[in-house]
């Protein structure tokens, strides 16, 4: 799946909202397996979620977990 964040904010009220909206876009598309997102790298609040987002899917944070 690929996506350009710009996209998803379209008709959004004023920048802030958008950049709240494409932050709370993200965590759930890459959750949904996104592969490719084109977004404004230079926004340094929404690079903060691209990363977590790629810690949490890549399994770099640490879990236990519980055998059945």
């Amino acid at each position: 799946m690929i996506i350009v964040a710009d996209n998803l904010t379209t008709g959004a009220p004023g920048p802030d909202t958008r950049r709240r909206y494409r932050n709370a876009f993200l965590p759930m598309l890459a959750a949904a397996g996104l592969d490719m997102v084109l977004m404004n790298v230079l926004d340094p609040a929404t690079m903060r979620v691209a990363r977590s987002c790629r810690d949490i899917t890549v399994g770099a944070i640490f879990t236990w977990q519980v055998r059945s």
